[in-house]
């Protein structure tokens, strides 16, 4: 169905050397087909078709067979005219969608009821299909609606003997509807506790999981237990919400997040939203997300997103580095767009304040490129990142601005276990890496000062081994990062200070799949530090060590 929607699909009747990549051929000669005979099944019924079938191999076993031989003994046999259904699905891309648009019923005077049930064919393929009603006394009513062809609206009337509950098109899920949460007046759904690596997504339930969640930190909300819920179906929704309740402080905090994607309309495009008020900090925002290919499933994927988010009210304990101003309101506007080639990912990112949404005014450019090769054991990372904020005496908030050593307030607050600073232990919070920005590990935690403009870099060369009797994967690694940062100690004045930094060490990566998850733990050790400051040249401290459930790189 992905397929489908791409805007890349073809029809299933062409030559091979035709399909425009190699993902296309294997969906149009292998996948598309059975999924048009069991359509077909579907549509006959299972003695028809299998006695069809049987027809179809004793006429022409041990011959030359072609599409035409195939429907034509399938309408010999059947005694039907088969056109409709076969060159849909042979020679053209049409998408099947039927829809429930209202469900009517009243109670005739012999005692019977009355069913009105008008369906809609968002798609541009017909198909009859069998419809389901529920009755009060917990029976079922199933017949057919077979006036289908050319239509792509219709009442289904049709009476029932006690009185109709509920409503389901193609109950049985055997037909490609595009849509199942149109096909009934009453969808089905699960409630699963979310454990580890759950994946459950059925095309005709929705799926509620839900799991405990808590917040603790001492100096702002003491315990918060709470509940987090999924609500999801297929490929088209999800929606997470959480809610926590502060014991101590008796604040009530919240987080909703969720996306959702059209079925008809604007292929690979996704709408996302989010709003919370967590601990210190309340934002919401939303994106619309685009991917593209020139070739689909061969040349690059290019991802394009164009969003925003207002923060109302920020604590400045919860950004990085400390000590930065957060007064006043937040709102910025990002264009976002990455796409990989082989080994390189790129990204570029803009952003820039909206006006009176925004106590602050600045304008940011940010390009970031990483680079694997891998040979045998040995794994080689490379990344590198420059980036320029343009901004005058407002200059910008905490949250905002080039961290030294990665653990960007943004990405900090993705983690229930960050924004509270792991729980209240704030000695493990200060060694924490959160990758990105500068990348600087060997500054974790020193309080360095953030920048308006960077240029910096990372270098990782690892040796990987496999553990199989413990199902363990343990990595040796020695790294580098370096950069050069710039800002301004006085923003009235233009004058920037240049600042050259550098660490290395040596790490550990341990990684483990438990419950289908996979488990990460990175331990680095930056020995060494250098910075060109006045104050300190270079340093050798073997008791510096930062701690990752990310990789660094």
């Amino acid at each position: 169905i992905d397929f489908i929607r791409s805007g890349f699909d073809e029809p299933i009747s062409r030559s091979s050397f035709l399909y425009g990549n190699g993902r296309s051929y294997r969906s149009n000669a292998y996948t598309k087909p059975a999924l048009m005979l069991t359509e077909l099944k579907y549509v006959l019924g299972d003695s028809l078709y299998y006695a069809a079938m049987q027809h179809y191999y004793e006429k022409w076993k041990l011959k030359h067979v072609n599409e035409l031989r195939f429907t034509d003994a399938m309408e010999e046999f059947t005694g039907q005219e088969l056109d409709w259904f076969f060159d849909p699905w042979l020679h053209t891309v049409r998408r099947l969608d039927y829809g429930i648009e209202s469900f009517k019923k009243s109670r005739n005077d012999d005692g019977s009821w009355a069913v009105a049930l008008s369906i809609e064919n968002h798609g541009t393929r017909f198909l009859p299909l069998l419809v389901e009603t529920k009755l009060a006394d917990g029976t079922v009513d199933r017949r057919w609606w077979r006036n289908h062809l050319w239509r792509y609206e219709d009442v289904f009337t049709y009476t029932v003997d006690q009185k109709p509950v509920s409503v389901a098109l193609d109950p049985d899920v055997q037909t490609v509807d595009l849509d199942y949460r149109n096909n009934t007046t009453r969808m089905r759904k699960r409630i699963l506790f979310d454990w580890p690596g759950l994946w459950y997504n059925p095309r005709d339930q929705y799926v509620l999981s839900w799991m405990p969640t808590f917040y603790y930190h001492e100096a702002t909300s003491g315990f918060s237990p709470g509940i987090t819920l999924d609500w999801d179906y297929g490929p088209y929704q999800s929606t997470t919400f959480r809610l926590n309740y502060a014991e101590e402080s008796k604040d009530l905090f919240w987080y909703v997040n969720g996306w959702r994607e059209p079925v008809q309309i604007f292929p690979r495009t996704t709408f996302h939203y989010w709003a919370f008020q967590r601990p210190g900090v309340s934002e919401y925002g939303g994106e619309i997300e685009k991917q593209w290919n020139r070739i689909y499933g061969r040349t690059p994927t290019h991802t394009f997103a164009l969003g925003f988010y207002v923060q109302p009210d920020y604590d400045s304990t919860r950004a990085t580095p400390l000590g930065f101003y957060t007064d006043g309101k937040l709102g910025i506007g990002y264009l976002n767009y990455q796409t990989s080639l082989g080994p390189v990912h790129l990204n570029l990112n803009g952003a820039s304040t909206l006006g009176d949404l925004s106590t602050w005014s600045f304008n940011r450019l940010t390009a970031t490129g990483t680079f694997s090769a891998k040979k045998g054991r040995f794994k080689f990372n490379q990344r590198f990142i420059a980036g320029k904020i343009w901004t005058g005496e407002t200059g910008v908030p905490g949250q905002e601005g080039y961290n030294i050593e990665g653990n960007s307030s943004g990405d900090l607050l993705r983690k229930n276990y960050l924004v509270d600073q792991f729980y209240g232990q704030d000695t493990l919070f200060a060694h924490y890496h959160m990758p990105g920005e500068g990348n600087l590990r060997g500054f974790v935690g020193k309080g360095e000062r953030g920048a308006e403009a960077l240029t910096a870099f990372s270098s990782e060369g690892t040796f990987y081994k496999k553990i199989p009797k413990i199902n363990l994967g343990a990595e040796l690694a020695a790294f580098m990062d370096g950069g050069l940062f710039w800002d301004r100690t006085d923003l009235s004045k233009g004058d920037y200070t240049k600042r050259a930094l550098m660490d290395a060490g040596v790490g550990l990566r341990f990684d483990v799949s438990i419950f289908e998850q996979g488990l990460y733990l990175r331990i680095d050790l930056p020995f060494f530090t250098y910075s060109d400051s006045r104050d300190e040249k270079s340093k050798v401290d073997w008791n510096a060590w930062v701690i990752s459930f990310q990789r660094s790189i």
